[in-house]
């Protein structure tokens, strides 16, 4: 019992503390480590026209994949248990890219700012809709929301875990 009350007055002042502490105690342990990016999906999980299925099927999106699968393009991201990332771009068709900032996680929601990122952040309120030890699947609302169409992004844990 003694244990227990030492271990409540511990969280208790990790959250009074609040900076990085607080928002590490807010996001799920399995998202801390690196994640490298696999492909990208336009989702709608309902009936969709064909003019919103001919938007969906992008060209941009499929040469982007395509650089994925063949590793000319590297996307990266590393979330760290203290409640900060970096993320990385390496392409050989376009200048490399980093951002670094902080993120919570609340509600299988991603919040995240980046003092460098001209739109804040690039992983601002992105859902969780899988995580796993060896997949990561976020996606946030793509185009207008009345479309209900979500962005995917697929990652595995970089280096993969056995």
């Amino acid at each position: 019992m003694q244990h227990l009350s030492a271990f409540r007055g511990f969280l208790l002042a990790a959250a009074l503390a609040g900076g990085p502490r607080e928002a590490a105690a807010q996001a799920p342990a399995r998202l801390a480590g690196h994640w490298q990016a696999l492909q990208i999906s336009l989702v709608a999980n309902h009936v969709v026209s064909h003019a919103l299925q001919e938007r969906m099927n992008d060209s941009a999106l499929a040469v982007t994949n395509f650089e994925l699968r063949h590793h000319t393009l590297e996307q990266v991201v590393e979330f760290r248990a203290d409640g900060t990332y970096r993320y990385a771009q390496k392409s050989k068709s376009a200048p490399a890219r980093t951002e670094t900032g902080t993120y919570t996680v609340g509600k299988s929601v991603v919040e995240a700012q980046s003092p460098g990122a001209a739109e804040g952040s690039s992983f601002a309120r992105w859902r969780i809709v899988r995580l796993g030890r060896r997949q990561l699947v976020l996606e946030r609302p793509m185009w207008a929301d009345s479309l209900r169409i979500g962005q995917q992004v697929e990652f595995r844990r970089w280096p993969p875990t056995p």
